[in-house]
């Protein structure tokens, strides 16, 4: 027998396969390879679909570093804000550890180092508070031990400060935007007050800074706090300084140090102090020792303004 050929349908050669698919209801007179590369409505909208995510995706890879980057540099410190912190609290002398005391809720004490470290409470956040000693190498070796036995958070540094010009008067608070050295200098080729290896500048974070408790009182400033190791007493003295940072606001002598440990380690640092007396003015001594019997206690209320809005 013979095999017939497929039937002409309207002259076009149609295959059987052709011919069952039209018994079962394609209707159409276009042959079905022409039909498949012609895609239905819902193909369109799911190639869109497909196309729009590749599309997404390439620009998500692209996109997510920048966004990450941005994430880092505009929120890193709602950290702070948003969850309890490990605070960080140092002081120089015993006095001012006196006036900090009180503030602490749950206190108790842990000896390192032949250190005393006060552990409690303020403002529901968890802090440790210690009095490291006058001068810059106590205030590292306090601030180096705080950090690697507690891991602060932020480590915030207060106490008394000379006044240097600026407006601040004794009994004013001074945030110290800004931190530096006044009396470093690390050789030809390098200027007053740069440590090596470090910022000419150190900052507390500037969050803090602008907390509204911190920029709704007049008798509180923001500037420029210089630290050395020496007890400024003298107009010369203050001049000196200036002539290195012209716009220094108030004197001490350990800031700087617990920024720059605070730095060289990547924790969080804030400075706040309390103009004691003001250098080259009527018996500036007199007025330093005047300051700790007429001093009230609620001027480390700032501290705890601070820590209680964090």
């Amino acid at each position: 027998c013979s095999i017939s050929s497929p039937p002409r349908i309207g002259g076009v050669r149609r295959s059987r396969e052709e011919l069952r698919y039209n018994r079962i209801g394609f209707k159409s007179n276009t042959p079905q390879s022409l039909r498949a590369s012609s895609p239905t409505l819902v193909e369109q909208l799911v190639l869109l679909i497909v196309n729009g995510l590749g599309v997404f995706v390439k620009l998500f890879s692209l996109l997510f570093p920048l966004c990450f980057f941005l994430f880092q540099l505009s929120f890193v410190n709602l950290y702070y804000i948003l969850v309890i912190m490990k605070i960080g609290i140092i002081v120089a002398m015993g006095k001012e550890l006196k006036l900090l005391l009180p503030l602490i809720e749950n206190h108790s004490v842990i000896t390192l180092n032949d250190i005393a470290f006060h552990t409690g409470k303020i403002g529901g956040h968890n802090v440790t508070a210690m009095q490291c000693g006058i001068g810059k190498v106590n205030a590292a070796i306090g601030a180096l031990t705080m950090i690697e036995n507690f891991h602060p958070d932020l480590v915030i540094n207060t106490g008394v400060a000379g006044g240097a010009g600026g407006g601040a008067g004794i009994l004013d608070v001074v945030v110290g935007d800004r931190v530096a050295y006044h009396d470093v200098w690390c050789g030809p080729g390098t200027e007053w007050g740069d440590a090596a290896g470090c910022p000419r500048y150190f900052t507390s974070v500037p969050e803090i800074s602008a907390l509204p408790c911190l920029n709704d009182n007049p008798r509180i400033k923001h500037g420029l706090i210089c630290s050395g190791d020496i007890f400024v007493s003298k107009v010369e003295e203050v001049e000196r300084i200036k002539s290195v940072h012209p716009d220094v606001m108030a004197v001490d002598m350990e800031s700087a140090s617990i920024a720059q440990v605070c730095y060289l380690k990547n924790v969080m640092f804030f400075c706040v102090r309390v103009i004691s007396d003001t250098p080259g003015g009527e018996d500036n001594i007199a007025q330093y020792e005047t300051f700790w019997d007429d001093a009230p206690k609620h001027t480390f209320e700032a501290l705890k303004m601070v820590v209680t809005s964090i």
